[in-house]
């Protein structure tokens, strides 16, 4: 009708909930409260948590007698968790709770408030709040709490997330979030059996429908994976080998397993193991079920017979990383090592001898393939500088008297000696290097290949002999490489044991390099991973800098020399 005006909007109902002290009835004031507690809620779902907080704190200071006045502080506890204000947040909801009880209607919805309040902000006791919500919570809340775990469980690091799983109540429907997120983890690092187990603890509790059907995912082994990287990586070990093998793989899947627990690829890659048993015929048909099993890479095999004939089997240029195969080099495709002869060793070795300004060296080394590229390398650097090279005196394998070279040494009179040496080889010839004076030579520069750095030789030779020696190493500083540190963190969280070996390092690099391979190339398949792996460059690992040049993986070397046992670096 013109002229009318328009209908007065409906009083707020009054809610339903205790007074935040004592009670008075009063229709006016009820009316108020729930205005107040109506616009508060609404500028929260608007985005203004202030206003929201404003509003319930009216409330708190006007009405604290008035029916309804407790459910201010669920509203402002709710403000407090949009505003960052944790500690806010709980002591609101927590003081909720103590007022209404737990027959209350939003007792669960304060409950869950405090276990995220505590979450988010890093409180404290989060999870045991969360596990303190009722089994027969509104399914409003049920969802939100399924949610909140789910998050929290593909967070947590593997140690808390076993210890939640072993330590938390049998809650029927949040404990089972927990169970199969770990039970899927166990099954794509190949512990199946500890899987299914979780799995089915899971299913005798009262899971929601998602964690059902993963965990019977889990059971029957078709899990679907998630994260930035997917597929699967092969390793091809010795478990079953003899005892050092063994050992040595124990070390290296550790390692392996260790490299999946990084946020970007946790779930997202799959182990597939197989075991040679120390046997290089074993390791052709070994390498045949792994590559049938479509990996985007194998970690694998321990021993360069092993490699070789894993090689011949291949149909399809799948890349394979041995942690310690010391391959001389391949006609393969794809087959790296992390272990073999290192270009860039003599190389680096050779710039320092030029920036010494020598340019006049004897080289010294046995008979042996892998020190015969090494000193070729050397040369080639060294002579393209300006060097020469005026003789290379070379000993058959398993010499332990020197008199002959030492004494040619000495007659030469070089500007510099260039010892390469298997580690083992050190021990012998540096006290004859002493005991036959080409020490006291004048003007002479004593340079070592690689291994006179390494933690071993550093150990067991005097120091008489090695200080003052000029050598590489592929890190200066504590450990083995530029993540040595965090790795050893990782692995001693992970396994709840001291790491004393740097062997784990070993295959968690080889493994992080073929996952960096699949990211670089965009994609798992082989051809992909091969073309990532060609882009690396300067990969920093465990053990080692690492890039892929001239079909290799190499180390960075840095320039040291040898005092007290200790690296120390060389500026130039």
């Amino acid at each position: 009708m013109v002229g009318t005006a328009p209908p007065a909007p409906p009083a707020p109902v009054a809610v339903d909930a205790p007074a935040l002290e004592g009670e008075v009835r009063d229709a006016a004031a009820e009316g108020e409260v729930a205005r107040l507690l109506a616009e508060g809620a609404q500028r929260l779902a608007e985005g203004d948590p202030g206003t929201a907080r404003a509003r319930a704190m009216e409330v708190e200071s006007r009405f604290p007698t008035v029916r309804g006045s407790s459910r201010a502080l669920l509203l402002r506890g709710r403000a407090g968790l949009a505003m960052g204000d944790h500690s806010e947040a709980v002591e609101s909801a927590e003081r909720y709770l103590g007022v209404v009880g737990p027959a209350d209607p939003e007792a669960p919805r304060a409950q869950l408030l405090v276990a995220e309040a505590r979450l988010e902000g890093g409180l404290g006791g989060g999870v045991e709040a969360l596990f303190q919500l009722p089994v027969e919570a509104p399914s409003s809340v049920r969802d939100d709490a399924l949610v909140r775990a789910r998050r929290l469980a593909s967070e947590l690091e593997d140690p808390p997330l076993r210890d939640l799983v072993a330590e938390a109540p049998a809650h029927p429907w949040l404990l089972p979030v927990f169970q199969v997120e770990l039970g899927a983890r166990r099954t794509m690092v190949g512990d199946t059996q500890v899987g299914r187990e979780l799995a089915e603890r899971a299913l005798a509790l009262d899971p929601a429908t998602p964690e059902r059907e993963r965990a019977r995912s889990v059971i029957d082994g078709d899990l679907t994976p998630t994260g930035a990287v997917t597929g699967s990586l092969g390793v091809l070990l010795s478990p079953s080998g003899p005892p050092t093998l063994q050992q040595l793989s124990q070390q290296l899947q550790e390692g392996v397993e260790v490299a999946l627990l990084a946020a970007d690829v946790r779930g997202g890659i799959r182990l597939l193991n197989e075991d040679d048993g120390g046997s290089a015929g074993q390791a052709a048909n070994a390498y045949s079920r792994l590559e049938g099993g479509s990996p985007l890479g194998i970690v694998g095999p321990l021993t360069e017979p092993a490699m070789e004939e894993a090689l011949r089997r291949r149909t399809r240029d799948l890349p394979m990383i041995s942690p310690t195969a010391p391959l001389m080099g391949s006609e393969f495709r794809g087959a790296y090592s992390l272990a073999g002869p290192d270009p860039e060793a003599p190389r680096a070795l050779a710039r320092i001898a030029l920036a010494q300004g020598i340019r006049d060296v004897v080289i010294f080394h046995p008979r042996e393939q892998a020190e015969e590229r090494e000193a070729a390398w050397f040369r080639e650097v060294f002579e393209g500088g300006g060097g020469r090279v005026s003789r290379t005196l070379t000993y058959l394998p398993g010499t332990t008297s020197f008199d002959e070279p030492m004494r040619e040494v000495v007659r030469l009179r070089p500007r510099g000696l260039v010892l390469f040496l298997p580690p083992d080889d050190v021990e012998l010839v540096a006290p004859q290097i002493a005991y036959y004076g080409v020490d006291d030579l004048e003007d002479l520069t004593i340079l070592g290949g690689a291994s006179f750095s390494s933690e071993g030789v550093l150990g067991a030779v005097p120091t008489r002999h090695t200080d003052g020696l000029l050598t590489v190493a592929p890190h200066v500083g504590a450990g083995y490489g530029p993540l040595w540190v965090d790795f050893v963190e990782d692995y001693e969280e992970h396994f709840r044991r001291t790491l004393r070996s740097p062997v784990p390092g070993l295959g968690y690099d080889a493994a992080r390099l073929l996952l960096e391979g699949a990211r670089l190339g965009g994609g798992s398949a082989p051809e992909e991973v091969l073309l990532g792996l060609s882009r690396i460059q300067d990969f920093a690992g465990a053990t080692g800098t690492f890039s892929v040049r001239e079909g290799r993986i190499v180390r960075r070397y840095f320039p040291v020399r040898i005092e007290n046992r200790m690296r120390i670096p060389l500026d130039f």
